[in-house]
């Protein structure tokens, strides 16, 4: 695993996270150990394609029949402070480690000085990274449904789809006079 700034090892607590009302929220991962936490801010879009990620990870686990089982610290003992590490996420890689038998989570800052090296890494077992990605599908979820003609988000007040027309209703702008 490359060498991060912030090295978490095997992690306590992983979970998904959205602040806000629908249309208006902010999104995170949020990561402790027993020692230290981190919030790490995404968007919608980045933490649907980390759950699908996932999904994915945990299917060639699946295939590839791991033998070892790792168990994960004790939820209940993971740090419940102010976070040691808060960033948003420009990039993120994940893995497994075949030897150890657990996943890895590898973060880069938005404005990461030094792009070969992770800005945050932590190590999560199958059954974390399985709650993290049924996390997401219900946080992603919780918000806007999506227009089933053309993908975009559906306001409670209204939705004016492309797709229902040929083309995006909007309001023709009034003609300006040059009498100058």
């Amino acid at each position: 695993m490359p060498d991060s700034r912030h090295d978490f090892g095997l992690i306590s607590r992983l979970q998904a996270q959205s602040f806000g009302q629908p249309g208006q929220r902010t999104f995170c991962v949020a990561a402790a150990n027993d020692t230290e936490a981190a919030t790490l801010w995404l968007e919608k879009e980045q933490l649907a394609a980390l759950g699908q990620a996932i999904e994915t990870q945990l299917g060639r686990l699946r295939s590839a029949r791991s033998s070892r089982a790792v168990t994960a610290p004790d939820p209940t003992t993971a740090y419940s402070g102010d976070p040691t590490v808060d960033f948003r996420i420009g990039q993120l890689a994940l893995g497994f480690d075949e030897r150890e038998g657990v996943f890895l989570l590898l973060a880069y800052r938005v404005e990461n000085e030094e792009q070969d090296r992770p800005s945050f890494s932590c190590q999560a077992t199958a059954d974390q990274f399985r709650a993290l990605a049924e996390q997401i599908v219900q946080v992603v979820a919780a918000g806007r449904p999506n227009c089933p003609l053309c993908g975009l988000p559906m306001d409670p007040a209204g939705h004016a789809c492309p797709r229902t027309n040929g083309h995006l209703k909007q309001a023709i702008p009034p003609v300006q006079d040059d009498d100058d």
